[in-house]
C-alpha cells in the first residue's frame, strides 16, 4: 500500500549556461522504475549528441527507490547533486535529466557540483509540487430531511461533493482522507441518529496543490 507523497503533476524543460557550457534540465513524473527508465532512454535519444546525460530519480510504487549516474562526470559531481535536490524537497515519482553540452571551460567538482543543483533547482521551481493523499470515495445516503445537516457539515469539514443522486433518498458522492474517514462516519451518525448510510466504495490517491 502507498503512503501520502509530494511529487510534481507536469513536465518541463530549462536551460541554464555555465561558462559556455549548455545544462539542459527535464522533469518528468514518473511512477515506476521502468517508466523512469524508459523516460531516460527516450531524452538521452533526444540529446544524443551531448556530452553527458546525468539523472537522478526517486520512485514509490510501495517501496522507495533511488538512482542516480553521473554519465562520464567525475564522481559525485551531477547525479549525486541532482538526487540531492529532490530528496531536500522530499520528492518521490519524480526523474530529472541534466543533459551537458560541454564549452570549453572545465569547471571543477565544486564548479559542477553547483552546476548540477542550480539546474535541477531551476526546472523545479518551473512546475507545480503536489501532495497525493490516499483517500476513499464514499456513498452517504440520507432523507431529503436531513440534506441540509449533512451539507452544512461537510462544508465545515471541508469535504466537497463531487456528485449527487436524488431518487427516493439523496446520495452524496464524496471523497475522504483516509485518516478522517472514521472521524467523518461518526460525526455524520451522531449527527443524524444514525440515519444516514456511510458506505466506502473504494481507495483512491488524489492529488493535493
Amino acid at each position: 500500500m502507498l503512503r501520502e507523497y509530494i511529487t510534481v503533476n507536469e513536465e518541463s524543460v530549462c536551460e541554464i549556461i555555465i561558462k559556455k557550457s549548455r545544462f539542459i534540465a527535464t522533469i518528468k513524473k514518473v511512477k515506476t522504475v521502468s517508466q523512469a527508465t524508459d523516460e531516460i532512454k527516450n531524452i538521452r535519444e533526444t540529446y544524443k549528441d551531448a556530452n553527458h546525460n546525468t539523472y537522478a530519480y526517486v520512485v514509490n510504487d510501495g517501496s522507495v527507490y533511488q538512482k542516480y549516474s553521473d554519465d562520464g562526470e567525475p564522481k559525485g559531481t551531477a547525479g549525486l547533486p541532482i538526487l540531492a535536490v529532490l530528496t531536500h524537497h522530499k520528492l518521490e515519482n519524480v526523474l530529472v535529466v541534466v543533459t551537458r553540452y560541454f564549452g570549453g571551460t572545465k569547471l571543477g567538482v565544486g564548479g559542477l557540483t553547483r552546476a548540477y543543483s542550480k539546474a535541477t533547482t531551476n526546472v523545479l521551481e518551473k512546475v507545480t509540487v503536489v501532495k497525493i493523499s490516499r483517500c476513499v470515495k464514499v456513498a452517504l445516503s440520507c432523507s431529503y430531511q436531513l440534506v441540509g445537516k449533512i451539507q452544512n457539515s461537510l462544508r465545515v469539514n471541508n469535504i466537497i461533493i463531487n456528485n449527487s443522486q436524488f431518487l427516493e433518498n439523496v446520495t452524496f458522492f464524496i471523497t475522504v482522507k483516509a485518516d478522517k474517514v472514521n472521524k467523518i462516519e461518526k460525526e455524520l451518525i451522531d449527527l443524524t441518529s444514525n440515519h444516514c448510510e456511510f458506505k466506502i466504495i473504494e481507495e483512491v490517491y488524489v492529488e493535493m496543490e
